[in-house]
């Protein structure tokens, strides 16, 4: 049986409950949306084959279930959420709160306690269907958690959520009425968790596109969590869709496919060649932002050319075609560091490659440091102490020669490699 969203809204509270006392209230919804998306993905598609999103073994909830009690569950849970984000490409935007942090949920019985109890609320509720008697439960229980986040806070309830109330007007006043038709675009540059344009789109007697950005990595992942969470796409036309609020995906087809990608959004957009131009810019920024840390120095000049092209634009110096096809080129530098740099040719992998940029241009150093990593590093070491140290003094200290002043710069450049 589906569950009521009474007793929906008292377990997700009760959650919030357990973590009072170890974090500021705008961390709760890291740590509650977390399992909540776990709990209704595990729910709704564990092991079903074709599924919109993929429950890998050891990757669902009811593996956290089995964790209670377990002295290592803080750790584990973490493990569980990044399978599950790696399967679903993900990475970024469920494994966004740490289980094991012990700052904020406590250290050994009563962290073990407080997740065990975290996890029994939520295993007693059955989210196999999201509806209930024409209420989308989900999207109300979001809601709810929004404005209970906001307002416990007391920060600007702003950033991250919009009141329905006002909602309902803003879709009003931008023209959702009765007859307003599928193909209509709502857009938001600065959509926050996505609460209002999900209003907006329910405000509509017939599913709309949107299309949302948000620049704060944090709220852009509880965005895009929430667009995987509630089943909610975009769609340029009605035989294709881009995900609500999935930026990447712009440039990526930029990549592909060159300018023709464009015709992939929506119509209401493409007409109006200032705010495409905006929109892709945006999504540039926010693809060089997400990567910065991998290769600070690369995509420090990425923005460089980023913000040279623009003000070229701004200035009129060259052709909407001519300035589409230097953003597409620009895309494949952004998404392609080998493509953007000249490298040689031991430097063949992406870590290599930063390490080379961020020591120098020292390709000695860098093949030193990425030998060293591999050979030391151990499986699931990042945020393990034990570990990380070894990578730390055994691995790049050792290796680091001249560098040495440079030894926790480049620890965390390491740290920041996907394939370590």
């Amino acid at each position: 049986m589906a569950v009521k969203k009474s007793e929906l809204y008292r377990s997700l509270w009760s959650s919030c409950d357990e973590l009072r006392g170890g974090m500021d209230a705008s961390q709760y919804k890291d740590y509650v949306l977390t399992l909540l998306f776990v709990k209704y993905v595990s729910d709704k598609y564990a092991g079903k084959q074709h599924a919109m999103i993929e429950v890998p073994e050891y990757g669902g909830f009811e593996d956290m279930v089995r964790l209670r009690g377990d002295k290592d569950i803080g750790e584990e849970i973490n493990k569980i959420i990044r399978r599950l984000a790696d399967a679903n490409d993900l990475r970024g935007v469920i494994d966004i709160a740490d289980f094991n942090d012990e700052d904020k949920l406590g250290s050994g019985r009563e962290m073990v306690d407080r997740l065990s109890r975290l996890v029994g609320i939520f295993a007693g509720l059955n989210l196999t269907a999201n509806r209930a008697e024409d209420d989308d439960l989900l999207g109300d229980a979001y809601e709810y958690l929004m404005r209970h986040f906001a307002t416990e806070s007391g920060k600007s309830k702003g950033q991250f959520y919009t009141p329905a109330e006002v909602s309902r007007v803003i879709a009003r006043v931008i023209g959702i009425e009765s007859d307003t038709q599928p193909n209509e675009l709502a857009y938001d540059p600065t959509c926050g968790s996505g609460s209002l344009l999900l209003k907006v789109a329910d405000e509509a007697p017939r599913r709309i596109s949107i299309y949302g950005q948000e620049m704060d990595n944090a709220t852009h992942a509880l965005a895009r969590m929430m667009r995987h969470l509630l089943d909610t796409y975009v769609r340029a036309e009605e035989s294709r869709k881009l995900s609500t609020f999935d930026d990447l995906g712009l440039v990526d087809l930029l990549v592909d496919r060159g300018t023709s990608a464009l015709d992939e959004l929506p119509e209401g957009l493409r007409a109006d060649e200032e705010a495409m131009s905006e929109t892709i810019e945006n999504n540039l920024r926010k693809v060089i932002i997400d990567e910065q840390p991998v290769n600070p120095k690369y995509y420090e000049k990425m923005s460089e050319l980023l913000d040279a092209l623009i003000q070229q634009r701004k200035d009129g110096a060259e052709d909407y075609e001519t300035y589409l096809a230097n953003l597409v080129d620009l895309s494949a530098q952004v998404k392609n560091p080998a493509v953007g740099g000249a490298y040689p040719a031991s430097l063949n992998t992406s870590a290599k490659r930063s390490l080379y940029d961020n020591l120098d241009k020292d390709e000695a150093a860098a093949v030193r440091v990425d030998t060293a990593v591999r050979y030391t590093r151990k499986d699931d070491w990042r945020g393990n102490n034990f570990k990380d140290k070894e990578v730390l003094n055994d691995a790049v200290r050792e290796e680091l020669g001249e560098y040495q002043t440079r030894t926790e710069e480049i620890f965390e450049l390491v740290k920041n490699q996907r394939e370590y």
